[in-house]
């Protein structure tokens, strides 16, 4: 008896030694200490933020629980892009065969709820999260400038982007709240075979990448600021995130991913509403879903579907550095409210 204890610790003493070395290889996410509350503008991560006025009511916006997704894609994702134009057109997917030794460090995750600021012109009230990422490889994880990012979105409130005649801005087509989209978060144009990006004609502008036309988004950085301007309705958005290389012209190699996103909920006033009579007080206007086509620089476009503890490495971002990229983030997002998708 005494022998076969001795020899079951002898059996399993290297298989535990080589999980562990597995599970210090593996791939993870980390995100910043938190979440605060209350939320700020100094904040890297919050869970919800909420704005409450007599007669208007409550809106409240909480970002998603991150979570690990399945290696080379949920079933989901990767049906989408095997029946996508570019798989139509000659373009291949396929899964890894390894996760990532490295991670996603996430280092500001944070949602919004802004109201309408009457000393501005329009209407700039939104919801909506920001995240921002930095991909820290390990080992033989891929690098380069074949890596990229791919990112599915499934909201209830749809917006196209694409560009204008000129090229040099994006237009955004807000589709309207109650309008369902399930898509690759691309540019219109990034759809079509055959056009030509007369700012930089030798550049690949038919890809399922994120960070084609993102100034925001690179080999290894991502981020979105994703938000809708209608406020009074309850939103909900999801993306599902991967880092793919493209191994070969058209070839795309689906890595690790996570997914994160957002939802606000609306809250009437208390108070009864408006009876229309004449003896004065305000009657609460809902805002109303802005359908509108405009114009923003190519360089703002952003479009829009339990963290794991672990030591990570050494970043050539300072503390100030990021203190500031958390504020600059939401003073980015505070031009592109109504265009994220």
């Amino acid at each position: 008896m005494q022998l076969q204890r001795y020899l079951l610790v002898w059996l399993t003493t290297p298989l535990l030694v080589i999980l562990t070395s597995k599970s210090s290889l593996a791939f993870s996410i980390t995100l910043p200490p938190g979440p605060d509350s209350p939320c700020t503008l100094s904040s890297f991560y919050c869970s919800s933020q909420s704005y409450t006025a007599t007669n208007f009511g409550t809106v409240a916006t909480n970002v998603k629980p991150i979570s690990i997704l399945p290696l080379g894609g949920t079933d989901a994702f990767f049906n989408l892009l095997t029946s996508s134009v570019w798989a139509t057109n000659g373009w291949t997917f396929q899964k890894a065969q390894q996760n990532l030794q490295g991670s996603f460090d996430i280092k500001v995750y944070k949602p919004y709820a802004q109201p309408d600021n009457p000393n501005t012109l329009g209407n700039d009230s939104a919801v909506g999260a920001n995240i921002q990422i930095l991909y820290s490889p390990v080992g033989t994880d891929p690098q380069g400038s074949n890596v990229h990012w791919i990112q599915r979105v499934v909201s209830n409130h749809a917006i196209t982007t694409s560009f204008d005649p000129t090229q040099t801005q994006i237009q955004i087509i807000d589709q309207g709240h109650g309008t369902t989209e399930k898509k690759i978060d691309v540019v219109q144009q990034q759809t079509q075979p055959n056009f030509v990006y007369l700012a930089n004609p030798q550049k690949q502008t038919f890809n399922p990448f994120y960070n084609t036309f993102s100034l925001y988004a690179n080999q290894t950085s991502f981020e979105d600021f994703s938000t809708r301007p209608d406020i009074t309705d309850n939103n909900d958005w999801s993306a599902q995130l991967y880092l793919v290389q493209e191994t070969a012209p058209k070839t795309v190699t689906i890595y690790n991913g996570i997914k994160w996103g957002w939802q606000n909920k609306f809250t009437p006033p208390s108070s009864p509403p408006c009876n229309g009579g004449s003896g004065g007080g305000g009657c609460l206007n809902a805002v109303a879903s802005d359908i509108t086509l405009r114009g923003l620089p190519i360089s703002n476009l952003d479009s829009g579907e339990a963290s794991q503890s672990r030591t990570t490495v050494s970043e050539p971002i300072s503390a100030l550095g990021l203190l500031l990229l958390g504020a600059w983030g939401v003073i980015q997002g505070l031009k592109l409210r109504k265009d994220k998708h």
